[in-house]
């Protein structure tokens, strides 16, 4: 765990190294199906640049090291959800089971309460991904229930389970 997790802003020469990792069926078969399979890099290009005008997402890079090995977004809500987002992540294949998902999801849910004053940010996971709802448990996130039959991916209906985190303030 001595590895340094940090996030950052995405800038466009990230779009090489975005698309490398985000190509990968195993990333795109636990996202939501407008995340783009494949993943090109005039995706990246336009998630870098969406993610830099955006008042409603916000999106970073993760970093270990100096190296990107992932993505983390938090989609701000409206109206009478004003106070809440939607987070969401993932991490390149070979950089899984290291703790890096855990590490990232407890430094942007600090962006989230410190620095956009949310008062909550919630996770909605396929249920059969383990190691997300692990990393959302290690990062002190609560399962609030279960969502039964409520994702069709891949033509499989699957249960989605809802994590959150209020803050303490």
């Amino acid at each position: 765990m001595s590895e340094t997790v940090s996030l950052r802003p995405w800038v466009a020469g990230d779009a090489t190294r975005l698309a490398a990792l985000a190509n990968d069926p195993s990333i795109w078969n636990r996202m939501r199906d407008s995340f783009p399979h494949p993943f090109t890099e005039a995706d990246a290009h336009a998630q870098i640049s969406q993610s830099q005008v955006s008042a409603v997402v916000t999106s970073r890079a993760i970093l270990l090291g100096d190296d990107i090995v992932g993505c983390i977004t938090l989609e701000r809500r409206d109206d009478v959800r004003k106070h809440s987002a939607l987070l969401s992540y993932w991490i390149g294949a070979e950089y899984r089971g290291r703790g890096i998902a855990t590490r990232a999801i407890k430094a942007m849910t600090r962006v989230a309460f410190e620095d956009l004053a949310l008062h909550r940010v919630y996770a909605k996971v396929h249920a059969t991904n383990a190691a997300s709802t692990r990393a959302l448990e290690n990062a002190g996130y609560l399962h609030e229930g279960t969502f039964r039959d409520a994702v069709l991916k891949n033509g499989v209906l699957q249960d989605q389970v809802l994590y959150a985190m209020v803050s303490s303030s």
